[in-house]
């Protein structure tokens, strides 16, 4: 991973999930669904890819019970702000992901 210094364009974003004082998997009232911290809007093969140039989203869940990653961006319990929490990687960096998970 390579931090960047400013918002690359065109970039990629990535929300980390959270509850305003760790990431989402680390609580204990989140879902097994709930495994990972960190959605993406692309990933590598999606036609809107531009090749892991990321900027990090905050997207802090006010109800933690009801996350759901397939619904974040149209829920009333996400917040979502441009940067990381305190918590997360740098605001902007370049991760291709050219591995399997």
């Amino acid at each position: 991973m390579k931090t960047l210094d400013e918002r690359p364009d065109p970039g990629d974003k990535i929300y980390l999930v959270h509850d305003g004082s760790g990431r989402i998997d680390e609580n204990a009232a989140a879902s097994d669904d709930q495994a990972s911290p960190f959605v993406s809007e692309s990933a590598p093969g999606d036609g809107d890819w531009n090749g892991g140039k990321w900027t990090h989203f905050a997207a802090e869940a006010t109800d933690v019970e009801a996350f759901n990653e397939d619904d974040l961006l149209d829920t009333s319990y996400i917040e979502v702000t441009l940067g990381r929490p305190g918590f997360g990687l740098s605001d902007f960096f370049v991760c291709q992901l050219d591995g399997r998970a």
